[in-house]
């Protein structure tokens, strides 16, 4: 007789134990070499000084990582209810005197336990390294485990769920993966095709706030890359401290939540499920209309944009290539959506009527709506410049970033983006009978900081040439005329407040190195020759003719300080609002304010270490080295190019 009153069942729970041990001993294991054998490995070279802090806490973040926890959910939820996926298994454990509630709450906790036991065991033979490395056990340490704890609770929930829609082990597996990456691959598949159908947008930044808060619909992914530990590794006065930063625990507790409702729904539908269903891939009829559109949505999508990239490789986006997809999106979605039906059905004989109306339908509806992004949607965010209004701050970058934040220079960039985009045809076809030998192509980097919070990113590759200079509606000469303050160079070479830079080390290729009061001067010369424009630093004086064209060059490196709080365009563009378009652009200052040290006194000063690039042009910059015992001649400078005598120092 079924038990009325009982929600758990020891012998049930034993059985588990027994039978699935090896799981238990191979996530132990693996769990045991990815922490506390790193740990112990690591506290006698920090005893020692010859490591930091840092390094034990990796072992720890390794620990918390979700993905080993991604990998064993799905193996300990498989394996309890294994029984399932076998008709005779299936009808003899339901035919014992266990309600499928006992059994279901039974089986769920002892696939769990096969997650916590494992990793509890680990955390503490590691917590005495942890201790005697350094790391604090309230903030630091048992926060992991807690994080762990969570993330077990959120995976093997909804692997647990994702078998109860199959009764199958590759079943379970593939619900578990379309739940967990379903939207990331859509996002992943969206962001391709924005890249192949547009000029300049880049996949990776082309999702819209809307898709952004998806984001929480690939719940392996979201906690992956949106939850966990920091290690934040900093030096007061030669002193290095470590800091262990945990976030996402709101992201944690609302997974959590849903974690809950899908354990409920979970044991309703074991309660509901039909023992005849052991083996199959869908436990559920209704499932199968709907594994069909998906994998052959995405499968189609996949397999055409792999397949049109190998046909026509960097092909420019246009009509052509839009059709060629869509054409070989029709073929890819047929064999897919045919593909998922054999497996549903496990026979070869799908090609009925009703089936192939279906496809008909789906892939005509589909195929629609892929033609509508393409014409529609991709076609708008090429185009899109936003509003001056509308933009805090904008950065153009080729070489270095040039930071614009009043209205004028925004105007410029925004202008010139608007000439990029009318000559978008003469980029992506180049007419033989106009394009040069003399054409240099570059690559422009466009980025806005809109008042909403977002950015707009956009990269082009723009041929530039020397005859377009003096032509005020060409690109060469808008992004020379933005490039024309050298100070901007200066910015990203040394920091925005290199005035107060004190030189200590200046060295002109392999010549002596110049010392102190002689290092600052060489270095005043420089600011000089930028400032008479001896130095190129616009795109257009790498042209033919320019005064980056030179074919003699010679490296000088620069080494010193600045004094006071550290200052880059990072920091100024984070100070006018910017910070979301500084962390899209990780090179914008060369010499960062990260590299500050903070003296005893207080103040701050920020180490220097730059190479800039000579020519026989920069007359200041040569006269102070001659001053200071170092001549050049011409053997000095490196011949790049044919044998030129003219403007040898």
């Amino acid at each position: 007789m079924n038990s009325k009153t009982s929600f758990f069942n020891r012998t049930v729970f034993s059985k588990n134990i027994r039978r699935f041990g090896v799981i238990w001993i191979l996530y132990t294991v693996c769990l045991f070499f990815l922490c506390p054998f790193i740990a112990y490995l690591t506290v006698p070279h920090i005893i020692t000084g010859n490591q930091d802090v840092s390094e034990l806490a990796k072992a720890l973040s390794t620990f918390q990582s979700p993905v080993h926890i991604i990998i064993f959910a799905i193996l300990a939820a498989s394996a309890v209810f294994s029984y399932l996926c076998s008709a005779r298994s299936c009808n003899m454990t339901h035919a014992l005197p266990f309600s499928r509630r006992e059994l279901y709450i039974t089986n769920y906790i002892s696939g769990l336990l096969f997650l916590i036991v494992p990793q509890t065991i680990n955390f503490f033979i590691a917590l005495p390294a942890f201790l005697r490395g350094g790391l604090k056990p309230g903030s630091q340490i048992f926060p992991a485990l807690g994080y762990v704890v969570l993330v077990d609770f959120i995976l093997y929930s909804i692997a647990v769920f994702c078998c109860m829609l199959s009764a199958h082990y590759i079943g379970g597996a593939i619900y578990y993966a379309i739940v967990n990456l379903l939207y990331a691959v859509l996002r992943t598949l969206f962001s391709m095709l924005t890249n192949m159908f547009t000029f300049g947008v880049p996949g990776t930044v082309s999702a819209n706030p809307l898709l952004e808060a998806g984001n929480y619909l690939s719940p392996a992914v979201y906690i992956t890359t949106r939850t966990g530990m920091d290690v934040i590794s900093n030096t007061p006065e030669g002193v290095t401290q470590t800091a262990l930063h945990y976030y996402g625990w709101a992201s944690l507790l609302g997974y959590c939540i849903v974690a809950a409702a899908l354990v409920i729904c979970g044991m309703f539908l074991y309660r509901r499920r039909q023992l005849e269903c052991a083996g199959d891939v869908s436990a559920f009829p209704c499932l199968h209309p709907i594994s069909r559109w998906i994998i052959g949505f995405t499968g189609g999508i996949g397999f055409a944009y792999f397949f049109s990239m190998v046909i026509a490789g960097s092909d420019t986006p246009g009509r052509a290539t839009m059709v060629r997809f869509l054409i070989l999106y029709v073929v890819f979605c047929l064999i897919w959506f045919f593909i998922t039906e054999m497996v549903l059905k496990k026979t070869v004989r799908v090609f009925v009527r009703r089936m192939i109306l279906e496809w008909v339908v789906f892939t005509a509806a589909t195929t629609v709506l892929l033609a509508g992004m393409i014409l529609g949607y991709c076609r708008k965010l090429e185009n899109t410049i936003p509003d001056t209004s509308e933009v805090t701050a904008a950065v153009l970058s080729t070489d270095y970033p040039v930071l614009a934040e009043n209205a004028s220079q925004i105007d410029q960039i925004r202008d010139l983006q608007q000439t990029i985009l009318d000559h978008r045809n003469s980029y992506l076809n180049p007419d033989s009978d106009t394009a040069s030998d003399s054409d240099t192509v570059t690559g422009i980097t466009i980025g806005y900081q809109l008042k909403n919070g977002n950015t707009l990113i956009r990269y082009y590759s723009v041929p530039l040439r020397a005859a377009d200079r003096r032509d005020i509606t060409s690109v060469t000469h808008k992004l020379e005329t933005i490039q024309s303050d050298y100070t901007q160079a200066l910015n990203y070479l040394f920091c925005t407040n290199y005035n107060h830079a004190v030189i200590t080390n200046a060295t002109a290729g392999d010549k002596k190195t110049v010392y102190n009061k002689g290092a600052q001067e060489i270095f005043n010369a420089v600011i000089r020759d930028y400032h008479a424009h001896h130095i190129a630093y616009t795109a257009a004086d790498c042209l033919e003719g320019g005064i980056g064209s030179s074919e003699y060059s010679l490296t000088l490196e620069l080494k010193g300080t600045v004094s006071g709080a550290p200052q880059s365009v990072r920091t100024r563009l984070r100070a006018i609002g910017g910070k979301a378009l500084a962390d899209a652009f990780p090179d914008l200052l060369q010499n960062d304010g990260t590299t500050a040290k903070r003296n005893a006194n207080g103040t701050y000063s920020t180490s220097l270490d730059t190479t800039i690039t000579l020519t026989p042009k920069c007359k200041y910059t040569i006269a102070a080295l001659k001053k200071n015992g170092v001549a050049l001649t011409k053997k000095d400078f490196s011949n790049t190019g044919a044998d030129d005598t003219e403007n040898q120092p």
